[in-house]
């Protein structure tokens, strides 16, 4: 009975780590090969989880975010600058089940936000998540929602005045 409460003590519960780099998007140049785009500093990160902010920080100057999660909660996490597109994105770790993980689920995301367009739709772009990922119980992963991701995607194009849809169906 002592060996099994002290496991409990030490079993740790696992983390969800959700990081990479907030670089500056260009419209024009958003397709071009072997362009490496500026990163961008000072970007406010804010966690919510429901209507609750609980969380809120500024990325370093070579663009580098982390944000550490609790699993078993549902998190948006807004990317936000002045003079930029803000960008929400959705984790979903509710259905993490309870278990011994060999490490953090990592979650290497690069975010680009893009200059202010001043369109007459902007403000759709940063009313829904552009992104949602949520637990896989066949692979034991998090693992973003890329149908999802292609239909925001190409409501950003259509939002920005790209002529053509650049996501394939």
């Amino acid at each position: 009975m002592l060996l099994a409460m002290v496991s409990s003590i030490y079993a740790l519960t696992p983390k969800i780590l959700f990081y990479g780099y907030v670089e500056e998007g260009n419209i024009e140049r958003m397709f071009a090969k072997n362009e490496t785009p500026p990163k961008l500093n000072n970007v406010q990160v804010t966690v919510t989880q429901g209507n609750e902010e609980i969380k809120v920080l500024k990325n370093r100057k070579t663009g580098f975010y982390s944000v550490i999660l609790e699993t078993g909660i549902s998190y948006q996490v807004k990317f936000e600058k002045e003079g930029f597109i803000t960008k929400i994105f959705e984790i979903d770790g509710s259905t993490i089940p309870d278990g011994d993980f060999d490490e953090a689920f990592k979650m290497f995301t690069d975010i680009t936000l893009f200059p202010r367009t001043n369109a007459e739709e902007e403000h759709t772009l940063w009313s829904s998540p552009v992104a949602k990922c949520s637990f896989q119980h066949e692979t034991k992963r998090l693992i973003w929602d890329m149908r999802y991701a292609r239909i925001a995607f190409d409501h950003f194009l259509r939002v920005a005045g790209v002529k053509d849809n650049f996501t394939v169906n």
